[in-house]
């Protein structure tokens, strides 16, 4: 069972934690700035319960979880239900491409960046944004992954090297920002990763 669909309240009400506020807010600021102003034509892939979308005025998202995809839509968000490896969208499609915690869940990195590729338009733009597996907290939750917690034992962790890697046929780093994320109580330090790419 998806436990994005079974467990979405528990999902979201975590953006609602002590520590999943300090994140956010972290998170979404840098987004912000390395985004800039968003036009009409933007999907968030993964867009999970639509905050990051909704704060960020994202027109579209698309997600697997359909309880997930209720919650966006009551943020205003445009929702499909789809994946990331097979988006069902025709060619060049959008201006902006959005995967924010996003690749760590997907099965196949590499068929979702064709995929984002194929539906963005000529130099529209990718931007991702992940935690990097280096840190203290990308270690953090990789131990949370072997105990078996049910989000992070789906989720495999790149370091920023493995996405550029990942990316660099078909799209060129036009921005790079990196969000330090303080320690909280037992949980470490991290590093959030904010790649503003554009398409070959």
């Amino acid at each position: 069972m998806n436990p994005f669909e079974a467990l979405a309240e528990r999902y979201d009400d975590w953006y609602r934690s002590p520590y999943g506020k300090l994140a956010f807010q972290t998170e979404k600021e840098y987004l912000r700035a390395i985004t800039g102003k968003v036009g009409a034509e933007a999907l968030d892939v993964g867009v999970g319960s639509g905050r990051f979308a909704s704060y960020l005025g994202i027109r579209y998202g698309l997600d697997p979880s359909l309880n997930l995809l209720k919650r966006a839509k009551l943020r205003g968000v445009r929702v499909i239900r789809g994946t990331g490896e097979a988006l069902p969208f025709r060619n060049e499609s959008f201006e902006h491409i959005f995967m924010i915690v996003t690749l760590c869940f997907v099965s196949s990195t590499e068929m979702v960046i064709e995929e984002s590729y194929r539906v963005l338009r000529k130099k529209g733009t990718l931007i991702l944004g992940f935690m990097t597996e280096e840190t203290p907290l990308g270690k953090f939750y990789r131990k949370k992954a072997e105990q078996g917690h049910p989000f992070y034992s789906r989720a495999k962790f790149y370091s920023r090297e493995e996405v550029k890697q990942l990316v660099k046929v078909h799209f060129e780093i036009l921005e790079e920002r990196l969000a330090k994320i303080p320690d909280y109580g037992k949980i470490p330090e991290g590093e959030f990763l904010c790649l503003k790419l554009r398409r070959m």
